[in-house]
């Protein structure tokens, strides 16, 4: 399926882009730049005008890494009839969350390392959400979102 990067900050580059390269050039050593890929051109177009999806009531992690090995973690519980309220936000690199993990070949800094030279970004995902998996009460029911098509194939349950 063909995507569509829409940059939604800073304001002097907001806007759609049709391809990777055209996103990539407009957010370039741009500070603070908010970019994402997106299926539709309509799905873009509801994003620059500020529309979100509802969601129905319940326990949401949102997890997301990046190629430079940042972590992101963010769970939101949305009660009936309530908006929904962060219940915690962490932030840490891909080395934070796995060393002491218990993982015998990511048990150093410099075998993470070496990992995230490799796998750039897909071991940041991944850590999301082992991070995630952490921190959230064990017999929890839980959403997990994700903007990486691999976790959908890591994760099971």
């Amino acid at each position: 399926m063909a995507k569509v990067y829409v940059v939604t900050a800073p304001e002097r580059i907001r806007g759609i882009y049709a391809s990777w390269p055209e996103c990539q050039a407009a957010v370039k050593g741009v500070s603070g730049a908010r970019f994402q890929a997106v299926t539709s051109r309509e799905q873009a177009e509801a994003m620059l005008r500020g529309e979100g999806r509802e969601v129905s009531a319940g326990l949401y992690g949102f997890v997301d890494g990046n190629h430079l090995g940042g972590v992101g973690v963010v769970i939101v519980e949305r009660r009936e009839g309530e908006d929904p309220t962060i219940v915690e936000e962490i932030g840490m690199t891909v080395v934070q969350v796995f060393l002491g993990a218990g993982l015998p070949s990511l048990n150093s800094k410099k075998t993470i390392q070496a990992a995230l030279g490799k796998l750039r970004n897909v071991l940041a995902e991944l850590g999301a959400l082992h991070l995630l998996l952490r921190v959230v009460a064990e017999n929890a029911t839980l959403t997990v979102v994700h903007d990486y098509e691999g976790i959908a194939a890591w994760m099971e349950g």
